[in-house]
């Protein structure tokens, strides 16, 4: 038997004769509606973006019973090893058909996968396969603590996606607080300048120091850098 070693998000999604063969290749995302109607995305922009996990529950009015609540909404990024398991378990949900089903009825699973390479759809009748993989989706959304995204009244760089774990509100030394959002784009950081240049009316960034250049609005302030292959993008908002 031959054993072969694959990339850590390199692996494939084998599907059965007639469906498509998807890779984990960013960007990707893969959509799971659990058994009550509770919503789960997992997704990646970008091959060095952060793996971005939501978490949309029921509402008691939206549920059939009308009191049912999935719990509060959830968002944040999870580790490699997670993302490892999450393709382990959709490659295996996905390639066998015996536990496909043509519709969705009470308890079953459907679940969307889409990469460059393609998109399957697909419905798990309840069962054990499927429910080891709720189990691992609950395991997930326990490990990632109740955080929103920042709100900002500063605007954002088209398709940049927030680090949930850079932003949040800020104490300094006198007391008084402020809010930063801080946002990673695989665009160039001259893109990225010359947007921000567009939208806030500026002729050019108020500083510029070792690579790092900056906005100054009455708003806040916009900070641009590179990170890696990305550009990141600080938002900060109240005393300065």
């Amino acid at each position: 038997m031959f054993r072969f070693k694959l990339p850590l998000l390199a692996l494939l999604v084998f599907a059965p004769c007639g469906a498509l063969a998807l890779e984990a290749k960013a960007p990707w995302s893969v959509d799971y509606a659990d058994g009550s109607g509770n919503h789960s995305r997992f997704s990646q922009a970008s091959e060095k973006a952060p793996i971005q996990y939501e978490y949309s529950p029921i509402r008691p009015e939206n549920s059939s019973s009308g009191v049912y609540s999935g719990g509060a909404p959830k968002q944040g990024s999870i580790d490699d090893s997670q993302s490892k398991e999450l393709w382990a378990q959709v490659t295996k949900l996905a390639a066998d058909e015996k536990i496909h089903i043509p519709d969705r009825i009470m308890g079953s699973g459907a679940i969307k996968i889409a990469t460059p390479a393609g998109k399957q759809d697909f419905i798990v009748r309840d069962g054990a396969d499927l429910q080891k993989f709720n189990q691992f989706v609950v395991k997930v959304r326990d490990s990632i603590a109740e955080t929103r995204p920042v709100k900002t009244s500063l605007p954002v760089f088209p398709g940049a996606t927030q680090d949930l774990k850079q932003s949040g509100a800020t104490s300094l030394q006198d007391g008084k607080n402020f809010t930063v959002a801080v946002y990673m784009s695989d665009k160039s950081m001259d893109e990225v300048v010359k947007f921000y240049q567009q939208a806030l009316n500026k002729t050019n960034p108020s500083e510029q120091i070792d690579g790092l250049k900056q906005f100054r609005t009455p708003q806040g302030t916009v900070r641009i850098s590179k990170m890696g292959d990305q550009t990141r993008i600080q938002l900060s908002e109240g005393p300065q």
